[in-house]
């Protein structure tokens, strides 16, 4: 009986929002599925992601350090060669 009593805009109004809702949830449940498929874990808080940034950056440097060292000591050994076949 209420809902012959209802006006049918108000029945339109909450199947509204109630469909908004929805699709922010799913929204934001598909974002966090991508994101645990993507990083490996799930989403953290934005200190957690901030540390988890900084280690990927450390990563990173410290692999290019080593490549930058490996450079250097190729280099060095060609210049010690070449100093010795004068």
């Amino acid at each position: 009986m209420f809902w012959f009593s209802t006006p049918k805009i108000f029945l339109l109004a909450f199947a509204f929002v109630g469909s908004l809702t929805l699709s922010y949830f799913l929204a934001k449940a598909f974002h966090i599925i991508y994101e645990r498929i993507i990083t490996g874990s799930w989403p953290k808080d934005p200190d957690q992601y901030r540390y988890f940034l900084l280690q990927q950056e450390n990563i990173r440097l410290n692999k290019k350090i080593q490549a930058l060292e490996e450079e250097n000591a190729e280099i060095l050994n060609s210049i010690i060669n070449q100093i010795k076949g004068h």
